[in-house]
């Protein structure tokens, strides 16, 4: 499907039915509410965990937001290391290359 057409797919988290535009893949709108529902089923197993599902949305958002921002930032303190070792491996073959010619 091309990415700028745009499908409605319906999606239930926490007992509730949203409908979801998006050029998304309805598989993949799928596999994002579920992970919603699951962070919020996390949320709600806290012995301390809010009754109000709004504070539960809230909350399961705050954690991934802070999931997001950890990969992110992961992603970022590795990119160094991996543009050194292209420039290295840059290196080798073009030594290779000049030795075989």
């Amino acid at each position: 499907m091309p990415q700028n057409s745009s499908n409605v797919t319906n999606v239930e988290i926490h007992g509730l039915t949203y409908a979801v535009r998006s050029s998304l893949e309805p598989t993949v709108v799928n596999k994002y509410a579920a992970h919603v529902e699951k962070r919020m089923m996390n949320v709600e197993t806290d012995e301390q965990a809010p009754t109000d599902s709004l504070k539960v949305a809230v909350l399961a958002a705050l954690n991934i937001t802070d999931d997001y921002f950890m990969c992110k930032s992961a992603d970022q303190s590795t990119m160094p290391q991996v543009l050194k070792q292209v420039e290295n491996l840059e290196k080798l073959i073009d030594e290779v290359l000049a030795s075989n010619t």
